[in-house]
């Protein structure tokens, strides 16, 4: 989506940044039942991984153990941070926040929600963090541990912290349009915009029983890291 403004307690005023939000979840009665009181990070790695389950009609095809999930997230569950934090200056913290404001709470809420047994975890690797998820998750298949994985990434970054760390490091761009700040492949082009995502895919090995046609071939991958920096 399109860049807009919208404004950040940083500070002693509010500032404006140009951002990226995700359009609203079309959230169906199951998932908000079950996550209604979930990160927002959480709730949008819900929706679409009951997307691509749906997509891909598992319908119970495997056994719970032989089906896992990997979820990639470069911050996790920020908003259940900060209501933390909120509640313990006011000295009050609900006992649901413990769970809900963790890293695991992504692959765990998800695991729940499906009824899957096998592996499940977080990858936070930055920006590549779903990308890894995908390597990683592609693995267990081969390896044998399970006969199908549900993968993908879910970022909810807007929240004043993120943004008062990027921009203190110099990487949030500017532009006098909020629509053009985001203008990766422009000669013009000064930094990153930040913004809301989530995608999942249901991976599954090659000739196993298909109930639904396969979008695409995972033909390889690499797993590294860039120290030069």
């Amino acid at each position: 989506s399109l860049a807009t403004w919208r404004e950040f307690p940083i500070g002693d005023q509010p500032q404006r940044f140009a951002v990226c939000t995700a359009p609203p979840l079309e959230v169906s009665a199951p998932e908000m039942r079950f996550a209604r009181k979930a990160d927002r990070s959480t709730r949008m790695a819900l929706h679409a991984a009951n997307l691509a389950w749906q997509q891909a009609a598992i319908d119970r095809a495997y056994a719970p153990e032989r089906m896992g999930i990997i979820i990639g997230s470069s911050r996790g569950p920020l908003g259940k941070m900060e209501e933390s934090f909120a509640g313990l200056r006011r000295g009050e913290i609900m006992p649901t926040l413990s769970a809900q404001s963790s890293m695991g709470s992504l692959s765990g809420t998800l695991a729940q929600f499906f009824g899957l047994k096998g592996p499940g975890t977080v990858i936070s690797a930055t920006c590549a963090s779903a990308a890894f998820a995908i390597g990683f998750a592609a693995e267990q298949i081969l390896l044998g541990k399970v006969d199908a994985m549900l993968v993908g990434g879910a970022e909810a970054p807007l929240h004043a912290v993120v943004l008062a760390q990027l921009q203190a490091s110099g990487v949030i761009g500017s532009h006098a349009d909020a629509a053009k700040t985001c203008r990766p492949f422009d000669v013009t082009r000064n930094a990153i915009v930040l913004g809301e995502g989530r995608a999942s895919i249901m991976l599954k090995r090659i000739g196993a029983r298909q109930n639904a046609k396969p979008l695409a071939r995972l033909a390889g991958w690499s797993l590294s890291t860039d120290t030069s920096g």
